[in-house]
Parts: C-alpha cells; structure tokens; sequence
C-alpha cells in the first residue's frame, strides 16, 4: 500500500502478488492493483490494512484498477460474481475479520483514527474494521499541527488507554503496556509529514516534516522540497552504537532517559517541542514569502535560501535535543527531581503514589507462597 499524492490530488495505491505459482514464462501479469483517490474535502487512513472497497471504473477521477482485478479474483476463487454480492477489493484480496473490540485492543487504530477526525459521527469501536469507510470529512479542517498530534495519540481517555489502572505504572509510562496497538508506538524508526501546496512554486509549496525515533518524544522538523543538501547528521546511524553525530541518536537519547519517570519528564519534552515545533510552524507562512519572492527573481537563489534554512533549523533542533537527553538525565537522576539553577534536589511529585504503593502490597499478598 502507497499514499501517491501531488500537490492537487493523494491517491491510495494497493499491489498485490499473483502468488507464488507465478512465473514470467506465464506471459500473465505478476500483479494486480487498485488505487483509490482521497476526497479533496475528505480525510483517510492506511493503518496496515485493505482499504479499497468496491471499485466503480465508471469514475476515473476516483477509482484506477488493472484490468483484471475482478477477474483475477474470481479465477483464483477470491470473489464469486454469482454471490450478488458486488465486489470489492479489500474482502476479496485481503479480508481481514475483527473489530478494535473483538481483539481487544489489537487493532483499534483504524476506529481510533475516525474517532479522532470525526467524532460526531460516533464510529463505534464495536464496527468491524472492513466496514469503516474509505474515508471520512473531518469534523474539522486539519493542520499541520492537528496531525502531529494525531501520530502521538495514544488512546489516552478510552478502554485502551495504556496508563488505565496499573498499565502504566508508578509514572503513568503509556509504553510499558503493549497488550494493545495504537496509533504512537514506542518503537518507530521515523514518521513523516508531507504538505503540497498547490498555490507555491514546486519547491517552495512541497515540506516534509520529518521526526526520527518516537513520536511522543521526537521533534518533527522542516525541510522544504527544493533543498539541495541534509545535514550530515541524518545521513548516519547505528542501532548499536551511541554517535553524538547522528541525529536519529539525539531524538533516541530523549526517549531514553523520558521513559524513566514519564509523566514528569514528557512535560519537559513537550515543552521543547512546543519551543521547536511551533517556532518553526510559526515561520512557515514567512519563510514561505521570502521565498517566493526570491523565485520570482532567481530560482537559484530560493533554492539556496530554503536549503539553508531547513539546514540551520534541523542542526538546531538536533542540538536542542541532545542538550534535552542531558537536562532530563540530571534533572531525574536517581528518581529524584534535580534543581540544577538551585542546586537542590527533591521528590518528583508524581514518584510512587500511594495507589501504586497499596498495588504492590495487594500483590505481595496474593503472591506471597504457601508455607504450609
């Protein structure tokens, strides 16, 4: 599954195999597709599943398919055309039965998604994910900044919150429970954020944000389409070795060290992606015209201009964060709250409360070991 998009139109785009008895001897195709476009009023979520339905070739302007997607699924016993039913590409070709309810929590996020943009429609968790729609207009128009917020969600207030109860621990750590999926994972390698605005010249009106390792405690950062050059430490890393050369190891640092005492340390986190973040959202209406009017006069020269600001922006961003692993480190050291402008050290407010006390000794209780 792809998300094709341009700066006028974002198309769902699904590949599947013809199988493994496939051969190019065969003189058949080795694949069959289906895409679908996104509503320009309308929003749409890829959460590891189908979400082509039926597929009317009537509306190019919609709906694109090979030729035989229909006739491939009946030749290979997918989909019965004297069923009645109509066909659709998703039960045909990757049926997959089961609701955010009925696999308790496993796979909510498609509900969690419809939840978030439109919830006055009241998607309920009960719906079986194949019946959701392919898309959805949102309750309200959604920024840059709404979307952010989107990929950090993690079901915080409903029946799959992971801090509900225990779950979450002394430090209320959303990342500890993993009996269920949600839309923010702990373990992400990079998410990004692509803007094409239609009205700008292609190098200016495209930005991708970009945000390396977890979304609850990364930063999404800048960089325009026209740039010419990324900063040296994106173009290095190492699961297995520490390199303060190496941005994606800034953003893994923070994490580290937020994980410790969550609840307390995430308000540090979100205080310097507030700082960043909005700082560089603020700029982007600025940047944009400055920009544009360099293009006017000299493509080059606003080529220049937007690859060093998106250059400069992310070497701060990185440095930011690196200064924040250290702050965090010294501030929560030894599950203590560290004053380093003071010089005092104290209790962190939220450290083991006394629900979380009378927790451990019920447990104690039920654990304790026969002694008959």
């Amino acid at each position: 599954m792809l998300a094709v998009s341009d700066p006028r139109e974002i198309w769902v785009f699904e590949i599947v195999p013809a199988g493994p008895l496939w051969t190019p001897a065969s003189g058949k195709p080795g694949a069959v597709w289906a895409a679908q476009r996104v509503p320009d009023d309308e929003v749409a979520v890829c959460p590891n599943e189908s979400r082509i339905g039926e597929i009317d070739l009537s509306k190019p302007d919609f709906f694109m398919a090979s030729a035989h997607a229909e006739s491939f699924a009946v030749e290979s016993g997918l989909y019965d055309p004297k069923s009645g039913k109509p066909f659709s590409w998703k039960r045909a070709y990757s049926p997959a039965e089961g609701s955010a309810v009925s696999t308790e929590g496993r796979r909510s996020r498609m509900w969690r998604f419809f939840d978030l943009v439109a919830p006055s429609k009241k998607f309920r968790a009960e719906t079986p994910n194949m019946d959701f729609p392919f898309s959805v207009k949102p309750d309200a128009k959604l920024s840059a900044r709404d979307v952010m917020a989107l990929t950090r969600d993690k079901s915080a207030g409903t029946v799959y919150d992971p801090v509900r109860g225990l779950r979450g621990g002394p430090f209320k750590n959303p990342n500890y429970f993993r009996g269920t999926r949600l839309i923010s994972v702990p373990n992400v390698e990079y998410t990004t954020l692509t803007q094409c605005r239609s009205w700008l010249p292609d190098p200016i009106g495209g930005i991708v944000w970009v945000a390396l390792g977890a979304q609850d405690t990364s930063c999404y950062i800048p960089f325009y389409g026209g740039v010419t050059d990324i900063p040296k430490s994106f173009s290095t890393g190492d699961h297995f070795v520490l390199d303060r050369g190496s941005a994606r190891w800034a953003f893994d640092y923070v994490d580290f060290h937020t994980q410790v005492a969550y609840n307390a340390a995430i308000e540090d986190v979100k205080t310097a992606q507030k700082t960043w973040e909005d700082g560089a959202l603020d700029r982007v209406a600025e940047i944009d015209k400055l920009a544009e009017d360099l293009y006017k006069r000299s493509p080059k020269e606003a080529v220049k201009y937007i690859t060093g600001y998106s250059l400069n922006n992310a070497t701060n961003v990185v440095n930011a964060w690196w200064k924040l692993g250290d702050d965090l480190w010294v501030k929560y050291n030894h599950l203590g709250l560290y004053d380093a402008g003071k010089r005092r050290s104290g209790r962190i407010p939220t450290a083991n409360p006394e629900w979380w006390n009378k927790a451990v000794r019920a447990f104690d209780v039920l654990a304790e070991p026969d002694k008959r």
